[in-house]
């Protein structure tokens, strides 16, 4: 039996469903990083034996004990099979989240911090990204990636970047800007498992993998389906232009 530690941010939980579904006997320890960064506490004893330490790296004024190099280094056996992941951050369908854009884990969910400055004004919320035109609502999709292939040049698992530029006008690919779903969280998951020699998984198991980071929706504006000639409607996160854009609306349409 393998034991396999994670210490990734809400992503891991893919990964982590992942490895379950596929070696059911081997063990698997997660923790967030950005909650172990929150409580500043350090990695749960259950690290100490892994066999597979899968991460991603941080950049920020954090305690040693909470950086990954320091936890390899003091922490793990000699031994440990090491997998860098990049952090996964798309604004492109997004683009009123273009100011969190994320380039470290911050201590609460992105949808959240969107809600706590609009919601003493709603009226604003359309402004957020009806005012932005439609190119540069391209320049900014293309530019987001540019930032996601920046952080891939320094890990092991590569690709993503890639694959969100040739399929998101085909599929829904985020929940948010953070949250993968479907064939992209997938793709992510089958990179990590090639880094480890193992076997990918069927397309099928994007179905599998769809519901795993859904506890949060942005929405999606019909106008940035337009701009990025978007070739579906998602009926799950997309957010009619028709409707009042009212935080109660919102919160009980894609929370709920």
């Amino acid at each position: 039996m393998k034991k396999v530690g994670i210490y990734l941010t809400c992503q891991g939980f893919l990964v982590k469903k992942a490895i379950e579904l596929t070696y059911p006997d081997y063990k698997v320890v997660f923790m967030e990083n950005w909650r172990q960064i929150a409580s500043n506490e350090p990695l749960s004893k259950e690290y100490d034996d892994i066999d597979i330490f899968i991460y991603q790296q941080l950049i920020g004024d954090y305690p040693e004990f909470l950086m990954p190099e320091h936890i390899i280094q003091t922490r793990l056996r000699p031994e440990v099979q090491l997998v860098t992941v990049p952090y996964i951050a798309w604004t492109g369908l997004f683009p009123w989240a273009v100011g969190g854009e994320i380039l470290k884990p911050t201590k609460s969910a992105y949808c959240n911090i969107w809600l706590d400055k609009y919601s003493e004004a709603p009226e604003d919320i359309a402004n957020v990204w009806d005012d932005v035109s439609e190119d540069a609502i391209r320049e900014n999709a293309e530019k987001s990636l540019s930032i996601l292939e920046s952080k891939e040049s320094t890990t092991d698992v590569k690709g993503i970047a890639d694959y969100i530029r040739n399929h998101y006008r085909h599929h829904p690919l985020f929940y948010t800007i953070n949250h993968p779903r479907g064939h992209l969280a997938l793709f992510y998951v089958n990179q990590i498992f090639k880094c480890l020699g193992w076997q990918e998984l069927p397309n099928a198991m994007y179905k599998e993998l769809d519901r795993v980071l859904d506890v949060e929706k942005s929405p999606l504006s019909t106008r940035v389906s337009s701009a990025l000639g978007l070739n579906y409607v998602d009926r799950v996160c997309y957010y009619s232009d028709k409707k009042p854009r009212t935080v109660y609306n919102y919160l009980n349409n894609y929370f709920n």
